[in-house]
């Protein structure tokens, strides 16, 4: 059985770091997305890149992270990590 939720994401490069803490902390290829996340995500980045310029607010958006049941306690650790900008 898997577990989905959902954490909104910034950039291809927060994404990429919270695929990180995935990979470390449940294992390759014990874990999926939904969707194709990397795609939307770039488009995202050129959006946000015009909008820092004008000085408006950047946009995030939510990605869906399914694990296995017995590693739920994920969710809070990439949580924490997008509260703290992901960007370490």
């Amino acid at each position: 059985m898997r577990h989905s939720f959902k954490i909104d994401c910034k950039s291809t490069q927060h994404f990429y770091s919270m695929v990180r803490i995935l990979n470390k902390q449940v294992g390759y290829g014990k874990w999926t997305t939904e969707g194709r996340p990397v795609r939307k995500l770039r488009r995202l980045n050129l959006n946000n890149i015009l909008r820092n310029r004008l000085e408006i607010p950047q946009y995030s958006m939510p990605i869906t992270f399914k694990v296995p049941e017995d590693h739920t306690d994920i969710q809070s650790v990439l949580n924490l990590w997008g509260d703290a900008d992901g960007t370490r």
